[in-house]
């Protein structure tokens, strides 16, 4: 299909920006073993949707999204994903609000002392 053709070049392009975040990304097509396993094969059809799975190092899937055939999946959002992941697990007393990116503001995880940040937003 072509949106998985240029969603490989895409992720492929940019496989260096990865690196730099020390994560390993690994692209698997109709496995129908892995497919199930992560829940996207569509059996009686023999097909599996568009899966993405955001992994730690201690084998947690963190984040997982599930595209339709016909819905590519991002590298910008991927990258940023990781980048909040990784942010969160360094600082476990803080949050990553919508749209997070590396050197914003986060926030802490409760409504009273989240004040300060949607004060400055």
């Amino acid at each position: 299909m072509f949106v998985s053709s240029a969603e490989i070049t895409a992720f492929s392009d940019r496989y260096e920006e990865f690196e730099k975040i020390n994560t390993e990304v690994l692209g698997v097509s109709i496995d129908s073993v892995i497919s199930k396993s992560f829940g996207v094969l569509i059996p009686d059809q023999g097909i599996a949707l568009r899966g993405l799975f955001i992994i730690d190092k201690e084998g947690v899937i963190q984040h997982s999204t599930i595209n339709n055939l016909a819905i590519g999946r991002s590298v910008d959002e991927t990258l940023r994903t990781l980048q909040a992941l990784q942010y969160v697990q360094e600082n476990p007393d803080e949050v990553c609000p919508a749209g997070w990116k590396p050197g914003e503001k986060s926030m802490k995880p409760d409504p009273k002392d989240s004040k300060e940040y949607f004060a400055s937003i």
